[in-house]
């Protein structure tokens, strides 16, 4: 099991080269191979505070490091503003602070044990932040449905025990294929894999996307002066290839 959400030295690229590396392992020994995509609904919001303390708790943490802890959690209160009039006053119970430099590392703790459902399964589990990607093999298909299958048992077994909620609309396959046509595409972290492993598609919709960008730095040259035109051109083009 692999976190890479959040931590020094490690992106998103890094999560999808351990896919594709295993991916390309496995083919490579006639498996059949696949990866599930899932999605956690608003999962920095959700984390319950009594479960995330036991949590820590259960991790090693002391008396005083929880205390702090649940001094950062707790306190918090919430009021609703609808139709001209304002709710009364009602506590927080649940969410850690996502643009906080506690938040995104208590959520990662919390998290961190749904890797562990998966030691039975034959296949790799990623995890990057609240996105969990699942790779899978079989030697056959009915073998690979099965285990993705057993995943979605595992991980939905998971959401329900930590007050989570998996957004199962948004769940995606990508089954690869080393020969025939080309049989669909996902967004893998902002990247576009497609079943046969090739950067193709990806390469298609970059190249579109940097065209319309480049089309508004050249309108924007003769409009504004180079200090915002270099922020246009950051924000702009090299937020899409970096």
């Amino acid at each position: 099991p692999t976190q890479l959400g959040i931590r020094s030295q490690h992106t998103y690229l890094n999560t999808y080269s351990f896919a594709h590396h295993e991916s390309c392992a496995a083919l490579e020994n006639r498996e059949q191979t696949a990866v599930r995509l899932y999605d956690l609904a608003k999962a920095f919001d959700t984390v319950p505070h009594d479960q995330l303390l036991a949590m820590l708790k259960h991790y090693g943490f002391g008396h005083s490091a929880l205390t702090f802890f649940e001094g950062f959690l707790r306190g918090w209160r919430k009021t609703v503003f609808y139709n001209g009039g304002v709710s009364t006053a009602a506590p927080i119970s649940s969410g850690v602070k996502q643009g906080s430099i506690l938040g995104p590392t208590l959520f990662l703790l919390f998290a961190n044990d749904l890797a562990y459902q998966f030691d039975e399964l034959k296949g790799e589990i990623y995890l990057y932040a609240d996105d969990t990607t699942v790779l899978a093999t079989g030697t056959s298909d009915a073998e690979l449905d099965g285990r993705l299958n057993f995943c979605d048992a595992l991980i939905s077994e998971w959401c329900n025990a930590n007050s989570l909620v998996l957004n199962t609309t948004k769940t995606q396959d990508l089954r690869f294929r080393l020969n025939g046509l080309l049989e669909s595409s996902e967004n893998f972290l902002g990247l576009r894999m497609d079943s046969r492993l090739c950067w193709n598609t990806h390469i298609d919709e970059l190249r579109s996307q940097l065209a319309i960008s480049n089309f508004a730095l050249r309108r924007l040259s003769t409009a504004v002066s180079f200090p915002v035109l270099r922020s246009a051109f950051f924000a702009l083009f090299m937020s899409r290839v970096t």
